[in-house]
């Protein structure tokens, strides 16, 4: 079967004997997901969302960027004590280098969009022949892909509508990241989305149309059909639109600017609405409100520790649940690369590259732990390596520390310690102590 792929290749994935939803198989036609808004019964895509509510966008595109930004590394002897860093092979490049003209940075942004905004990502993997591992991984858009359920609402492939084609993907073909039962943020936030949405909707005609709930024009007259269209259609002119907010009123034929009518945005408290919006997004999307731009509560102490706790506890999680899927379905799933006991990890330490300060702490306490060498941190800085045989090369361990439960070794007495040199220093300083003393200090004095 083809499988479009960027780039405008068709590509073979080998033979397929996926079928489409037939007897006992089904459609979910629940993706891609929408929310009914409340106006004009019209409905918006998750799509048509993040770009149209500020908090959304910002909520998805700071997690996208941060999550981006933390490399994937691959390592070997999983299953033994000896694990070692894989710098070459076909697993190594297919994660600095998803594709042509693509590295991980640019892919996984692609990647991790998908995933924050509609909750599922999904990644085909390209093969050149039946049976070889992936050479090449691409980002399939969400809004394209359709679930394939069995009678057991089961995934059991994905159909796949690019281009006017449509094509079938197996569960071996692709890597699937979802959140838990592929529910997304958005989900949550449906009520709360169509009041950001009747809210902003609401202000834009009130600044478009502002001439409804400022005032009522009056008249003691009896105007005809004529003159009400033409008074309308002058006074709108005039005094309709935030353009026209500050304009002065000339009226004639008897009008009067009665009292003001409507319902203002305050008395709607629109704007404590509106808040209240941004912070429930905030909590959905597991973000503290100060990475948000809400800053009523911020200070530079407590953003430093929210900084923190936004790697280990916010991402943390959801970027273990994108590294298991990854390990399951793409290295595990190989049996070369499952046989060779290869593994992928994050590399949460490349998040503290713009902190010199905080790179200083992290060198000093691994080589206090013993954990890493000195060539192995630098290398981490790009720096060159020592290459210090017996030094560099090799993990000190602190000569201070001994075993727990053991007895301490016991203080050598201070005959046992001194030196030859501590005795002809002590005698040379009480010597000329002396001297100085005899001669009342002149050292140029004869004996």
């Amino acid at each position: 079967m083809s499988v479009i792929v960027s780039g405008g290749r068709n590509r073979r994935v080998g033979r397929k004997s996926f079928p489409f939803a037939t007897a006992g198989m089904r459609y979910d036609y629940t993706v891609p997901h929408t929310v009914d808004l409340l106006r004009g019964g019209l409905t918006a895509t998750y799509e048509a969302i993040v770009k149209s509510q500020p908090w959304v966008f910002s909520a998805v595109a700071k997690l996208t960027f941060w999550s981006a930004r933390i490399p994937f590394k691959v390592y070997d002897g999983e299953l033994s004590d000896e694990r070692q860093r894989v710098y070459e092979g076909d697993l190594a490049r297919l994660m600095k280098v998803p594709h042509k003209r693509s590295r991980w940075v640019s892919y996984a942004q692609d990647l991790y969009w998908d995933y924050f905004t509609h909750g599922n990502a999904l990644e085909v993997k390209y093969r050149s022949s039946a049976g070889a591992p992936p050479e090449e991984r691409w980002v399939i858009p969400w809004k394209y892909v359709q679930l394939v359920l069995d009678a057991s609402d089961r995934i059991a492939g994905y159909k796949v509508q690019l281009g006017g084609k449509t094509w079938a993907l197996t569960p071996t073909d692709v890597v699937h990241y979802h959140w838990p039962r592929g529910i997304a943020p958005l989900e949550a936030l449906r009520r709360t989305i169509q009041v950001e949405d009747a809210a902003l909707t609401y202000q834009a005609a009130s600044l478009e149309q502002g001439i409804t709930p400022r005032a009522a024009f009056t008249t003691d007259g009896d105007p005809n059909e004529s003159d009400l269209q033409r008074l309308r259609e002058e006074l709108g002119k005039l005094y309709a639109g935030p353009e026209a907010g500050a304009k002065f009123a000339l009226l004639h034929s008897g009008l009067k600017y009665d009292k003001p009518i409507g319902v203002s945005a305050v008395d709607l408290a629109l704007v404590d609405q509106r808040k209240l919006s941004r912070e429930e997004v905030a909590s959905a999307f597991d973000i503290s409100p100060p990475f948000l731009g809400i800053l009523e509560r911020a200070t530079f102490n407590n953003v430093e520790e929210l900084r923190e706790s936004m790697y280990v506890d916010s991402l943390g999680p959801k970027l273990d649940d994108v590294q298991a899927t990854m390990q399951a379905q793409l290295v595990d799933d190989e049996p070369v690369w499952e046989s060779a006991g290869y593994y992928v990890e994050y590399d949460m330490g490349a998040i503290l590259k713009p902190n010199p300060e905080g790179q200083a702490r992290q060198a000093l306490m691994e080589q206090q732990a013993s954990t890493t060498t000195i060539d192995e941190r630098r290398r981490l800085r790009n720096l060159p390596p020592l290459n210090i045989r017996g030094v560099s090369d090799t993990v000190l361990v602190p000569v201070n520390m001994v075993p727990a439960g053991a007895e301490p070794k016991p203080e050598p007495p201070e005959s046992a310690s001194r030196t030859l040199a501590d005795d002809l220093t002590a005698a040379a300083f009480a010597h000329g102590g002396q001297r100085r003393a005899d001669t009342g200090g002149n050292e140029d004095a004869p004996d």
